[in-house]
């Protein structure tokens, strides 16, 4: 399998980069590190130096030649930074680079067909280059299915040990689950499924909880699991503090192909998580 982590070099110390590599050799899988250089983003700008026998100081940069010197320089910086961390982790984990000119909508198009694409990695605080906004980060991960994994700047990796899984308990949604098993089966994990309510002991909730408990278990074979039910008015914040109070390894959050996603998994709710909190999130797209 296939670990992507879209390039985010010029973050610098902050980039997940680090993380992704301590993730892969963990999980045991092959890496492909994505960045793209988009030409919407570039304008001629006067140069200072000369970087080529065609570059001269003071002259304005074409599109075409900032567009090449980005990419001679973000390959250098991960070039630099793979030979240093990848000797550190004292595992021959195969790296692969990719750096080239287009936009990382349309290469995310392209991995998705890729066979052995087990997941994606992105920085959850964006770095305004490869990823241009927050909105075009949302629209990726929820147009182009795949799962991804959404780190904070600084994060250091450890086993997704806790995890919480927001859900409705309805039935038919375990269908969407296995498609992350081939992540979940590599950690010993305790899964804590969580729905808000406004009425905890209402018989309904009950009895759905134990009947998606009964299911769920023979969906994560390899993890233990429990349901519950948070009280509170407002779903997006009572979710967000019991994140913040439980602090798990992980929150995983699924698309949903019925209209209830429109209630559980709104943008809103993922925007808060990654502002509020530092817990990794999978996020799940199916369509």
């Amino acid at each position: 399998m296939k670990l992507t982590i879209v390039s985010d070099i010029k973050r610098g110390k902050d980039s997940v980069i680090v993380y992704g590599l301590k993730l892969a050799r963990y999980l045991e899988w092959e890496v492909d590190i994505v960045h793209m250089v988009d030409p919407r983003s570039v304008h001629g700008v006067a140069s200072t130096y000369s970087d080529s026998q065609t570059i001269t100081p003071g002259r304005k940069m074409s599109p075409e030649e900032i567009v090449a010197r980005e990419i001679r320089e973000n390959q250098a910086a991960l070039d630099d930074l793979i030979s240093g961390e990848g000797s550190r982790l004292d595992y021959p984990l195969k790296i692969n680079v990719v750096v080239e000119e287009g936009a990382i909508e349309g290469k995310m198009r392209r991995i998705k067909n890729d066979e052995e694409q087990g997941l994606v990695l992105m920085n959850s605080d964006l770095d305004h280059n490869v990823i241009s906004s927050q909105s075009e980060l949302f629209d990726i991960i929820k147009s182009i299915p795949a799962p991804y994994l959404l780190v904070s700047p600084n994060q250091e990796f450890t086993p997704f040990n806790q995890m919480i899984l927001p859900a409705a308990f309805i039935t038919k949604d375990l269908n969407q689950y296995p498609k992350v098993s081939h992540v979940l089966k590599h950690f010993k994990s305790h899964i804590e499924a969580v729905d808000v309510v406004k009425d905890l002991d209402a018989n309904n909730n009950m009895q759905n909880r134990e009947s998606w408990l009964r299911n769920a278990r023979d969906v994560f074979p390899a993890s233990t699991i429990d349901a519950r039910g948070l009280q509170g008015k407002e779903y997006n914040q009572t979710l967000v503090d019991h994140v913040k109070k439980s602090k798990p390894d992980l929150v995983m959050l699924f698309k949903k192909e019925q209209s209830i996603f429109d209630r559980l998994f709104k943008k809103e709710l993922m925007k808060q998580l990654m502002e509020e909190t530092d817990v990794p999130l999978l996020f799940y797209n199916s369509q």
